[in-house]
């Protein structure tokens, strides 16, 4: 897999996509780490993560999909607070991803290239 250079990444650190539990897991997809970062110079507000990479142990325990695409470093859910957020993050976010999940907390997207594109759900 690619390096992240992550002083050419404008808004996030390395930290935002660990793993969430503590073991140090952070397997990111280089291309997913530069696209939120252009996705956020355009939003013009900050982007928070609830989650990123997920080691299996972590996944099983918040009830995470079995063949979920945060496992493999290539899924991040934004923190969306109200439908402010969701309204103004959406259309941007169609321009980079053909993987979107909308949740009344957060928005899933992925790039996963092993799975069904051109998808939108809602939880």
């Amino acid at each position: 897999m690619q390096k992240i250079n992550w002083s050419k990444i404008n808004h996030f650190k390395q930290d935002n996509f660990m793993c969430p539990c503590g073991c140090g897991l952070n397997i990111i997809n280089p291309q997913l780490v530069k696209t939120i970062d252009i996705v956020r110079d355009e939003y013009g507000y900050p982007i928070y993560l609830s989650s990123a990479c997920r080691c299996a142990k972590h996944n099983l325990e918040i009830d995470g999909k079995k063949d979920s695409s945060h496992l493999l470093g290539y899924a991040l859910d934004i923190k969306v607070y109200n439908s402010t957020d969701r309204y103004g993050l959406l259309p941007i976010l169609f321009k980079y991803f053909k993987r979107i999940g909308v949740a009344h907390r957060f928005i899933h997207v992925d790039l996963d290239p092993e799975k069904d594109q051109k998808v939108l759900w809602t939880y």
